[in-house]
């Protein structure tokens, strides 16, 4: 008797491989009617022009209309639709020459780029349904205009995810329809800010009716003058750019800071009047002398270099105490001479022990605070911001400054080349700043009176 093997007796186990029982597939059933719609019958004859054409052998070899065509066709076997003459995806693999892995991964890589291409070429009906643009774009333009509050909220990923579409699309999208700008600042000018602003022009020109001139008389070597104080930070200027060779090597200059937010900087102090021939009262560095603490490639311990130094109320007193104010007493000894100081609102200035002792000096000096000091948020009532600064500014810019040194000798050298007239002529028109502030009702005109 002939005993039967394992792979005759067990169900599902065929001969010549024991042991890998195969999964049971239930015959097809005869009598189902196929479901083609016109879709069907239009993909399936696609299909078959690409077989004709003799592309598409490999994956590699489709283009982008017969990639999206294909996988039209597999999306529309796979929904039971099938198109005319294909009913399986062993059919489509034979005429495209793809395997299912294959449309499988070109599925993926369309699903994460949003990317359909057209399924048909110029001059015959697309397959691919056409999207609302216009709801596309609004949809886009609230995200982007959201975004804007949220870190990275304008950039492709978070754009892709709130769309549902792949980064590709988005950007190319996004720049079809869409254009980039860069934010430019503007004053922010609050309530109070235009209230404050009207109330001291306003007191500003009802200073000028009453006569008041803030202009030295030469002949009486009377009258008043005024100074302004301030402090601004001066920044290295950008290289010159220069001509050369092309075989020729670059050129580099040391530095001790290379990176862009680590550009040497300098904070000074100005002091300006409005008295011809005395318009330059002083300029002072905000620096400190420290010494090394350890030794380094560029200087050993202990030795001195300068500091940025912060300007706080004792910094501010310090200033006006020992060389400020003596210096304007020795530039106008003349008794009948009344000095008004005029800062703007920085914190330094206006905290309670600097007002103390503006006061307490004014009580046994000549100099005084202005009667009416700087509006908050407005800088163009300041001398030093209307054409001081400016001017020094672009000196500096014009210099090749690379170190601290080089920055330092450049503002000083901007400072004894500034010409008088540019101080005075910031002082003759500060009642036309104050007649346009009025004019806008405590607005500026960069904002539209806002």
């Amino acid at each position: 008797m002939v005993t039967p093997t394992r792979a005759q007796t067990v169900p599902g186990i065929t001969k010549g491989r024991p042991g890998r029982p195969r999964k049971h597939k239930p015959s097809p059933q005869s009598g189902v009617p196929k479901v083609v719609s016109e879709r069907g019958d239009e993909l399936g004859r696609r299909c078959r022009e690409i077989r004709r054409e003799g592309k598409g052998r490999e994956a590699a070899n489709l283009t982008a209309c017969q990639k999206a065509l294909a996988l039209s066709v597999w999306d529309a076997i796979r929904a039971s639709q099938q198109p005319d003459g294909i009913t399986t995806v062993a059919g489509l693999e034979k005429i495209v020459g793809v395997s299912q892995g294959g449309l499988s991964k070109m599925a993926r890589k369309q699903e994460k780029t949003g990317k359909t291409a057209p399924a048909i070429k110029s001059g015959r009906p697309s397959l691919v349904e056409k999207e609302d643009v216009e709801a596309l774009k609004t949809q886009m333009r609230g995200i982007l205009k959201a975004g804007r509050k949220i870190k990275n909220g304008t950039g492709l990923r978070y754009l892709a995810r709130k769309m549902g579409k792949g980064q590709t699309w988005c950007s190319s999208f996004r720049r079809k329809h869409f254009k980039r700008f860069a934010v430019r600042w503007k004053p922010l000018l609050t309530a109070d800010n235009i209230k404050k602003r009207l109330a001291r022009s306003k007191k500003r020109q009802a200073l000028y009716a009453t006569g008041y001139k803030p202009v030295y008389d030469k002949v009486a070597n009377k009258g008043v003058v005024e100074i302004h104080c301030d402090e601004k930070w001066f920044f290295r200027g950008s290289a010159k750019a220069i001509w050369s060779d092309p075989d020729d090597p670059p050129q580099f200059r040391h530095s001790g800071r290379v990176a862009k937010h680590q550009r040497e900087k300098l904070m000074v102090l100005a002091v300006v009047s409005n008295v011809e021939g005395r318009a330059k009262v002083s300029l002072i560095f905000c620096e400190k002398e420290v010494a090394a603490k350890r030794n380094s490639k560029n200087r050993p311990k202990g030795t001195i270099e300068l500091k940025d130094r912060s300007v706080t109320a004792a910094f501010t007193i310090e200033m006006l105490k020992e060389t400020v104010y003596p210096k304007v007493e020795a530039m106008f000894p003349e008794p009948e001479i009344v000095v008004h100081h005029q800062t703007d609102n920085a914190r330094p200035h206006v905290a309670k022990t600097t007002v103390k002792f503006k006061t307490d000096y004014a009580a046994g000096g000549k100099i005084i605070s202005m009667p009416d000091q700087q509006a908050p948020r407005c800088p163009e009532s300041n001398v030093h911001d209307l054409t001081v600064f400016n001017w020094m500014q672009e000196f500096v810019d014009a210099k090749d400054v690379v170190t601290r040194d080089e920055l330092r000798a450049a503002v000083k050298e901007a400072w004894d080349a500034l010409p008088e007239e540019v101080i005075l002529n910031g002082f003759r028109h500060l009642p036309a700043v104050h007649d346009g502030i009025v004019e806008q009702q405590g607005g500026n005109r960069a904002v539209g009176g806002t």
